[in-house]
């Protein structure tokens, strides 16, 4: 029920204040937001812009003072919008309590009925059933504001957009043409800056409620027969293209048509066409378009819109006419004159009246690189985030000796302990450097590639790091201050007078992500992240599932085998309800991962019939990953695990004088992500390195010292042959797992590493029986399938006793092609894309089925290369295990995957019938 609130009758006068795009002057900036503000500049320069008109940001102030001078409303919300809100961010608990407050009492609340028919009657010029509510807002624009906000957001790791970039934070809301869903959309849009998400976002960048102006531009939605989004940069244009309205690329469920064009001549040089099974339409019976099925797969009570199946032979053809396409190319060219090379805008050709029209419906426009950032270098994208930080470089080398080595070998200089807020830069990173990492703002390094180690340790602790920087280390000066970009790989130096004069404004690099080949098209955002005049980028919210019973039973027998294999598919992880206590002040303090994206503090996840699981090797990470929709760990990596164990000491010294102590260790750190994850299973994978070597600080140099000496020690010894050779070690990882299920813990695995032989396999089989593993129900015995020849040999490791298998794509990759992973100048030809490897995975898949046991994957190339994940889906892959940064998008691209092959069964059963 709504709550009545008494709207003083001066604001009465607000019904006035809608400002059309047309019309909108310089001086209305800080009224109508950034979003409109730009699409007012480009509608009066004469292109076709949607029409539209902004609710101002005065109608939101006059809101929230009313609100909060109720008194039937909540003490929380007194005094808006003058509150700055203080909240401790890290208490989740209580942010929900706030958030959820808030939020309620705004939904709840009455509207004049004036605004209401002011709006209403604008909007009713359109001759349209539907509307869509944009967020469109200035933030603080202050030369000081904007420095204490950049570096705010730069220098801190809790923020990984420095761009203060909005995306995803305040969503469009669609809704019918009528009083009641106009004033419910009017107060869920404006509720926005009060989610969970959003207090975090502000206090994180400093930004300060009562200095945000946010206004609503409200445009009409009427049905499209083609829409999508171009991208300029300075060689290229590139366009992407679907079938109906562009919620379908924006929600990733399809994949448009793809051009590219090179803008000296306006040659398309790559073209592609998508795989656009559905599209979404206005949900009007007198809607000119028609439906391609009989059949609406998805709508929402208060939204207008639905979707439908797009028929064979529109799907297999371009969505965009060789008119359009020209004026999307015009249109383009006349942008760049007027705004230069950069650029992003979305676009649609609506069909309203009969009449097919395009309208450019958002646009991106850079602001100019400062003088006071320049480019040094790029290397490769290890670990996503931007950070402003104090270089620290070391490069001095000394002789390290091994009995085991032929020869001595030079290994960086490692301190004793790194300044806190620095950015490493050196050599290369082994894992001896772990303890010294929690505490820097970023990594650069000479040396690796994306499945190097230290990419995988980074990427797990949250630290922007970038690899294979040809001489870093000389390139950059110890003290001097950086700004690195772990999602383009792109360094910068920055002036020394920035850091010391927080009055001057400072201009964060423009960073232009282009709409790529190598990359999955359907998940490039629509307008590309520059720092840009509008600091928006379009979201609308997810739509609940709503498929009939029919199609839900007639999924394809790649979701029906999906779902078994480890174990009944789970419930998934809801968010956390809010805490009933009256005790608001709880001391609950809960480690919010900086590199998770703020939505799971509010929304649920679809369920999905392929299981998730994480990668780890840290006890600290644990934490991080409990909130996320995961199904269990999917690898749990010894190796770095150990690295807290050893305490910087030799193995074989543990392996002689202290072996208890070392069991008993391992026991603890196993132990530990068995408490946390029970009753999921565990994956854990067994040691994977010549076990007679061997430093702490030399276990990831087991792995590659061979890069610069002997090539073939690493094949010689790794894996389960190690055990052949001395099996101490393992058979203390045995016992130490037996602890852990002797302690009550029966949500164990154990992945066999680099199995080379049946011969291999069958000796740990046999150690593993020994050590009393199997008498738990619950317990497998998986191997690694990184060696080729599992490929051929795999119904005899089923008939010898393997109950699962882990594709490791990495050394698979590598093992196939030929390539040393860890060198990042082979990373074109290290393409774990390439049809040899995907053939291989395939035929492991498949092979796994035909023998009925489970196949997860747990290497890079998910991770790297999402869009493969439709194919694994498809294949009938097990499961998905990927790091914790990337276990949000792996989500949605498996849903999106079992979606459309839940849409192509009922294309058929629809052709069927």
């Amino acid at each position: 029920m709504e709550r009545l609130f008494l709207f003083p009758r001066i604001l009465v006068i607000l019904v006035d204040k809608l400002y059309w795009l047309n019309e909108i002057q310089p001086r209305d900036r800080t009224k109508v937001g950034d979003k409109a503000f730009n699409l007012s500049r480009t509608m009066q320069r004469g292109y076709p812009v949607l029409p539209g008109f902004v609710v101002s940001t005065e109608f939101t102030r006059e809101f929230l003072r009313t609100l909060s001078h109720s008194e039937n409303t909540e003490v929380l919300v007194k005094d808006l919008p003058d509150s700055s809100l203080h909240l401790d961010v890290g208490n989740w608990w209580q942010l929900q309590q706030v958030a959820s407050r808030l939020r309620q009492e705004m939904l709840i609340a009455t509207l004049p009925p004036e605004w209401l028919d002011a709006i209403f009657e604008a909007a009713s010029q359109w001759e349209t059933s539907c509307l869509i509510f944009r967020p469109t807002v200035t933030l603080p624009n202050s030369n000081r504001d904007r420095q204490k906000l950049m570096q705010s957001a730069y220098r801190s790791n809790n923020v990984n957009d420095g761009n203060v970039n909005l995306s995803g934070l305040l969503e469009s809301q669609i809704c019918y043409c009528d009083r009641n869903n106009i004033s419910l959309a009017l107060k869920r849009a404006w509720s926005q800056l009060f989610r969970a998400r959003s207090l975090v976002y502000w206090q994180r960048t400093g930004i300060d409620l009562r200095r945000i102006n946010f206004g609503i531009l409200v445009q009409p939605v009427w049905d499209a027969v083609t829409s999508g989004v171009i991208v300029g940069s300075s060689s290229f244009l590139e366009i992407q293209a679907s079938l109906g309205l562009g919620l379908a690329i924006t929600k990733g469920e399809v994949l448009p048509d793809y051009y590219k064009i090179k803008r000296e001549n306006n040659t398309i040089i790559e073209r592609k066409l998508g795989d656009k099974i559905l599209g979404y339409r206005v949900d009007n019976s007198a809607s000119i378009l028609p439906q391609s099925t009989p059949s609406s797969l998805h709508i929402n009570e208060h939204s207008c819109l639905i979707t439908y199946l797009v028929d064979d032979i529109e799907r297999n053809q371009f969505a965009t006419s060789q008119e359009v396409l020209q004026q999307l190319l015009q249109i383009s060219n006349q942008l760049t004159s007027e705004f230069g090379n950069n650029f992003g805008c979305e676009w649609t050709v609506s069909k309203h009246d009969t009449t097919e029209k395009l309208y450019l419906t958002q646009i991106t426009l850079p602001q100019t690189l400062s003088s006071d950032y320049r480019l040094l270098g790029k290397g490769i994208s290890a670990a996503g985030g931007r950070t402003i930080a104090t270089a620290y470089v070391t490069s001095n080398s000394h002789p390290h000796s091994s009995k085991n080595i032929t020869q001595d070998v030079l290994t960086p200089y490692i301190p004793a302990q790194l300044p806190n807020n620095t950015i490493l830069v050196v050599p290369s990173i082994t894992v001896d450097w772990l303890h010294l990492l929690h505490n820097i703002s970023g990594i650069i390094t000479e040396q690796g590639g994306m499945t190097s180690h230290a990419a995988i340790l980074a990427r797990e602790l949250g630290i922007p790091a970038i690899v294979n920087v040809n001489r870093a280390t000389e390139l950059i000066k110890n003290g001097e201050q950086l700004l690195i970009d772990g999602d383009t790989g792109e360094i910068y130096r920055v002036n020394s007078h920035i850091s010391n004069n927080s009055d001057k404004q400072s201009l964060i690099p423009s960073i232009h992500h282009t709409i790529s080949n190598h990359t999955q098209p359907q998940l490039v955002s629509l307008i590309p992240p520059f720092v840009s005049i509008l600091p928006q980028q379009e979201q609308i919210p997810s739509f609940p599932e709503d498929l009939s019973e029919t199609y839900q039973q007639g999924d394809s027998e790649q979701l029906h085998y999906n779902s078994q294999g480890m174990g009944e598919l789970r419930d998934r992880i809801q968010v956390p309800k809010l805490n009933t206590s009256s005790n608001i002040n709880s001391n609950i303090h809960p480690n919010i991962n900086p590199n998770i994206n703020l939505r799971l503090l509010e929304e649920p996840f679809p369920t999905i019939a392929t299981q998730l699981l994480v990668n780890l090797s840290q006890t600290s990470s644990i934490e991080q990953v409990l909130s996320l929709p995961i199904d269990g760990l999917g690898l749990l990596r010894s190796e770095l695990m150990a690295i807290s164990i050893l305490d910087g000491q030799e193995l074989h010294t543990w392996l002689q004088e202290r072996q208890e102590t070392l069991r008993d260790r391992w026991y603890e750190q196993i132990l530990l992500f068995a408490q946390a994850f029970a009753p999921k299973p565990i994956f854990y994978r067994s040691l994977d390195f010549p076990v007679g070597i061997i430093q702490s600080n030399q276990i990831e140099q087991a792995h590659h010292l061979d890069r610069d000496l002997d090539r073939q020690s690493r094949l010689r010894e790794r894996g389960t042959f190690a055990y052949l050779q001395n099996p101490t070690m393992f058979e203390i990882e045995l016992t130490a797992l037996a602890q852990v299920q002797q302690a009550g813990y029966g949500n164990l695995r154990l992945i066999l590493p680099f199995v080379r032989s049946i011969e291999e396999f069958t000796f740990c089989r046999r150690k593993v029986e020994q050590a009393g593993l199997n008498r738990v129900p619950e317990f497998q015995l998986w191997i690694m399938a990184e060696v080729p020849s599992v490929l051929f040999l795999l119904p005899e490791y089923v008939k010898a006793g393997v109950q699962g298998i882990a594709i490791g794509t990495n050394d698979l990759t590598q093992l196939l092609l030929g390539v040393d992973r860890e060198q990042g100048k082979f990373t074109e030809v290290w393409n774990q894309k390439n049809p040899a490897v995907m053939g291989a995975i395939r035929q492991l898949i498949e092979t796994a089925r035909k023998y009925n046991i489970p196949c997860t994957i747990c290497g890079q190339a998910p991770t790297l290369y999402p869009e493969i994940i439709q194919q694994l889906v498809q294949w009938g892959i097990t499961s998905i295990s990927v790091e914790p940064e990337a276990v949000q998008r792996t989500y949605g691209a498996i849903a999106r995957a079992e979606k459309r092959i839940i849409l192509e069964a009922a294309r058929k059963q629809l052709n069927a019938d």
